[in-house]
């Protein structure tokens, strides 16, 4: 399973980077820092599965999930954030592709029951 993940905080990228490594979740993992580039790299592969922080500063992840629902062959996405907001996980839940939400820090177990 090819995995990329969004988020700013390049320490949450490499800890769950080498979490989904370990535990055999994802054969290749990419990361970025920016919500942008990430972007412009789904124009030349598009990967199975995005796991996507919502609190980015400049493209967030709100804007990358509206950007997303005007392309064709969008991969699956689980929405990773720090908040318990209610309203935000009723909100992130109803958008297309999000397959779900997990809350950090990633927990293998939480993201194994979510892609099988």
């Amino acid at each position: 399973m090819i995995i990329w993940h969004i988020d700013d905080d390049p320490i949450v990228l490499e800890i769950a980077a080498r979490t989904i490594r370990r535990n055999d979740i994802g054969s290749d993992v990419r990361t970025f820092e920016d919500a942008r580039k990430a972007l412009a790299a789904l124009e030349k592969s598009t990967p199975d599965l995005i796991l996507l922080d919502m609190d980015m500063p400049g493209m967030d992840g709100w804007e990358f999930l509206d950007a997303l629902a005007e392309r064709e062959n969008v991969p699956s996405i689980i929405v990773l954030t720090a908040s318990l907001d209610a309203t935000l996980q009723e909100k992130v839940l109803k958008m297309p592709n999000v397959k779900g939400l997990l809350t950090k820090p990633l927990s293998v177990k939480d993201l194994a029951l979510l892609i099988l």
